[in-house]
């Protein structure tokens, strides 16, 4: 299985795949979530998605349903033995790489220049060296 994960805020926000890259492991925000493996149900996420960041949601319930989607696979589907691609548009590069944790981990350290709470839900990641 292969997945593209983007490592970043937003389109136009803050780029974190070298990051990701230097530190071994992929990363998603939505930390205000807290920890994604404690949320027991796609329905529940759909719901804290929903009060935390509804008015965001450009698209409406279709962006939810969409974040959803994008948050429950990674939280279930991406695992140990997957590939995932990660694109770096300040670099104009594609990270490539093999996930190497069964289980997603939540952590809020800071890791490269990712501050500390933010993008804290992480997969070790052994990258492919370009």
């Amino acid at each position: 299985m292969l997945w593209k994960i983007f490592a970043r805020e937003g389109d136009k926000g803050s780029e974190y795949a070298r990051d990701c890259y230097q530190n071994r492991v992929i990363v998603v925000g939505w930390s205000g979530l807290g920890d994604l493996n404690a949320i027991e149900s796609r329905e529940d996420l759909g719901k804290k998605l929903q009060r935390f960041w509804g008015r965001e949601a450009k698209g409406g319930p279709n962006t939810i349903a969409q974040w959803v989607g994008s948050l429950w696979s990674y939280r279930t589907e991406v695992g140990k033995g997957h590939y995932v691609i990660c694109p770096d548009s300040d670099s104009k590069q594609y990270y490539v790489g093999i996930i190497q944790s069964k289980r997603l981990y939540h952590d809020i350290r800071p890791i490269g220049g990712i501050p500390a709470g933010e993008f804290v839900h992480r997969r070790k990641v052994k990258w492919f060296a370009y």
